[in-house]
């Protein structure tokens, strides 16, 4: 199957469009984009849609940058978060 590609991104203005500007949607097989929310937590929606692409959180590497929400949520979920 090969490599596969999801990316989340939180909403916040122009990010969107900023993302599609830079021509590299067609990369990824699938986007996330939920409303921002400060209690919102990125990592279960990930989840849902690595299994709307078939692919396992043991199989994924979840890229963030903040240690405990991403990192360690990541983690908590089977994900390798780095």
């Amino acid at each position: 199957m090969g490599l596969r590609l999801c990316h989340h991104q939180w909403l916040i203005p122009s990010s969107s469009e900023n993302f599609e500007a830079l021509s590299v949607v067609d990369f990824f097989d699938i986007v996330v984009v939920p409303v921002r929310s400060r209690s919102a937590n990125p990592i279960p929606k990930s989840s849902t849609a690595l299994g709307r692409i078939g692919v396992p959180p043991k199989s994924t590497v979840f890229v963030g940058d903040n240690p405990d929400a991403d990192i360690r949520g990541a983690q908590n979920v089977g994900m390798r978060g780095v």
